[in-house]
């Protein structure tokens, strides 16, 4: 489904080749899932691990959306509302006149304000709807490489694809 990331950022020229970088970052994500919905409620388990991950226990909830079958189709949205604290470094490759090409690699410090979660329940058959179980706090790692262009009236483009993965 649609989502937007916006957001602003700084760097800092530390040498001729490395800046530093951090930034304010505001994200709306979004996924479908697709599910069935049955009409009446349903008893269901999701598996959990303690906090120290050595102990696993069931969480019991109800949910009227099956996995497989049910009386009418429906599409889940599951949403979040993130703020984040992109900071990293980029290191420049090559430079040709107003063309650079950068290296960059940083992490994102990452807080969920909101959200609206439909979980698969452990047997695989249900969704819940549980946001309270997703983690509020979370930290992305990324790389990155670009080309930078500037402009003659000072304004800076820069395009090129960046890996990011949930820590």
């Amino acid at each position: 489904s649609f989502g937007i990331e916006l957001g602003t950022g700084l760097k800092y020229d530390f040498s001729k080749r490395i800046k530093i970088k951090t930034g304010l970052q505001l994200n709306f994500t979004r996924y479908n899932a697709h599910a069935f919905d049955n009409g009446h409620p349903i008893a269901t388990s999701i598996t959990m691990l303690s906090n120290t991950g050595d102990a696993a226990y069931e969480v019991y909830r109800i949910s009227p959306y099956n996995s497989s079958y049910g009386i009418t189709p429906v599409k889940l949205h599951n949403q979040t509302y993130q703020v984040s604290i992109p900071m990293g470094v980029d290191y420049k490759i090559a430079a040709v006149d107003n063309l650079e090409w950068y290296a960059g690699a940083a992490i994102q410090p990452t807080f969920v304000l909101g959200s609206r979660s439909y979980l698969i329940s452990t047997d695989r058959r249900n969704y819940v709807k549980e946001s309270a179980m997703l983690n509020r706090f979370n930290l992305n790692a990324g790389f990155e490489t670009y080309i930078a262009f500037k402009t003659k009236g000072g304004v800076t483009w820069q395009i090129g694809p960046q890996f990011r993965k949930q820590i």
